[in-house]
């Protein structure tokens, strides 16, 4: 649910700045708080969680007060008119479902909207994965300086041409309390500076262009390039959404492929140079992306799993190598600009003093396991839900994901606005040209490498191509806002 991960990130920045401050999450007057929060129900299923729904539903306080404030705006002819726009907004604001959810997400068109909900009470669950913890970290392994958080808060809380005043005082009539509470706190902290959340850029990884430089600049060029006043709110969550779920599915797989790969690498003989374009798919795409080949052909399900099996494998034989085998860290080479082959160098030094046979069978052992799925659950599901399709129906597409699902196959076949965003993306801002090379740019940064053909029909089936057939890479790609 890409709602989830918006939300995730202006709470993480809640409780950056309201540091040893509890929120309580009452949702109604006279209610007691609540643990977790979302928008909406799907099901009367019972939940282990006591979740409070935000949606102001009829015969609540809040409804009435949401009936006022549109009565007031519009001023309505009567009180039915005001109580059928009420209606029509709060349904309006129910964001698309996946299929399996219990739950609906609020679009978070703002500041306040975004805290109707949290990943505990979206995802109903104890405990979910730290989502603003691993977006600020890929942001500074991406190079970008300061928090994500503290950007798209800055962002959601502009107003302007795509998203009039009057609404969010609309919204916010009907807002819990808490609602206001907290974001308060969080425009009390875009005054401040913070330490970097995410840690500093390994050496390494300055310069190179990773999923990681992708998400960061993307991110940098949404959130303060003016594209907030230039393009509906609606639209400009749906853009950010996209970037947060393509970064964290391919975040992902770059990490998992980089980790097994290094650890592969202590035991074999392969030039350091093989091994570090290798880990660091320089030039491989980490997904296949072929529109001309048969369906079963451009299936990418078990490129996924293998990565997440193996790349978790790998993960926790490191980790038993550093904790009881005094193996070097990778940690420790983070200042080097050649970090990797530094530690690939210690590292095969210290394989060859414990007994490289050992290290050999214990690679295998551990490749042999990764045939069993259930410790890398977490991370293939993190990956595949990131970037697949999600939609209730025919009529409720979305248009956002990178891979399709057809018949058991799943495949990349991206929706056509994944690709209007990410080619809006690579220019500097709204109205900037940019070309084709620029969009294969882009695609070859998240380890895509499509043909440039098939780029090429794709902005044309979105209206975008503009120029000569045969000018190939050269062509001019017209700019959606």
């Amino acid at each position: 649910m890409p709602e989830t991960l918006i939300s995730a990130l202006v709470w993480g920045f809640v409780d950056q700045v309201a540091t040893g401050t509890k929120i309580e999450l009452v949702v109604d007057d006279g209610e007691a708080a609540r643990q977790a929060v979302a928008y909406d129900r799907y099901d009367q299923g019972g939940s282990r969680l006591d979740i409070g729904y935000t949606l102001p539903a009829e015969g609540t306080k809040r409804r009435e007060r949401l009936v006022d404030a549109l009565w007031d705006e519009f001023d309505f002819a009567n009180e039915h008119d005001a109580r059928d726009a009420a209606q029509v907004l709060v349904r309006d604001l129910r964001a698309l479902r996946p299929t399996k959810s219990k739950t609906f997400a609020a679009v978070p068109i703002d500041l306040y909207t975004a805290l109707l909900q949290d990943s505990s009470g979206l995802l109903r669950t104890r405990g979910p994965a730290n989502y603003a913890a691993i977006f600020e970290r890929m942001f500074a392994l991406g190079g970008g300086g300061g928090s994500a958080a503290q950007q798209l808060v800055s962002a959601l809380s502009r107003e302007g041409e795509g998203h009039p005043k009057w609404l969010s005082s609309i919204l916010g009539s009907a807002a819990p309390a808490y609602v206001q509470v907290a974001g308060d706190k969080a425009l009390e902290g875009l005054g401040r500076d913070f330490p970097a959340p995410g840690g500093n850029q390994p050496a390494w990884l300055a310069g190179r262009n990773t999923p990681y430089t992708w998400f960061a600049r993307s991110w940098v060029n949404l959130c303060e390039n003016g594209w907030t006043a230039r393009m509906p709110r609606r639209r400009w969550v749906d853009w950010a959404s996209s970037v947060l779920r393509t970064s964290l599915g391919m975040g992902y797989l770059f990490e998992m492929n980089l980790v097994r790969t290094m650890v592969l690498s202590v035991g074999d003989e392969r030039s350091e140079e093989a091994v570090l374009r290798a880990a660091l798919a320089d030039g491989q795409p980490l997904l296949r992306w072929d529109d001309t080949a048969r369906v079963s052909d451009r299936c990418v399900r078990e490129q996924v799993r293998g990565a997440a099996r193996e790349g978790t494998a790998a993960a926790k034989l490191l980790e038993g190598w550093i904790q009881s085998e005094n193996c070097p860290s990778p940690s420790d080479h983070e200042d080097q600009q050649d970090g990797l082959g530094s530690w690939l160098q210690v590292a095969r030094a210290w394989a060859n003093e414990r007994g490289i046979k050992k290290t050999v069978r214990e690679i295998a052992a551990a490749m042999e396991g990764a045939g069993d799925l259930r410790p890398a659950k977490n991370v293939d599901e993190t990956i595949l839900y990131s970037l697949r399709e999600r939609s209730e129906g025919p009529s409720a597409q979305d248009h956002y994901a990178l891979l399709n699902r057809r018949g058991r196959y799943f495949v990349v076949d991206p929706g056509q606005e994944w690709l209007v965003a990410l080619g809006g993306l690579a220019s500097t801002g709204p109205s900037k040209p940019i070309r084709v090379a620029d969009i294969a740019d882009s695609l070859a940064s998240l380890r895509l490498q499509p043909p440039i053909p098939s780029i090429i029909r794709r902005l044309e089936a979105s209206g975008l191509a503009r120029g000569s057939h045969d000018a190939d890479e050269a062509i001019e790609v017209q700019a959606s806002f």
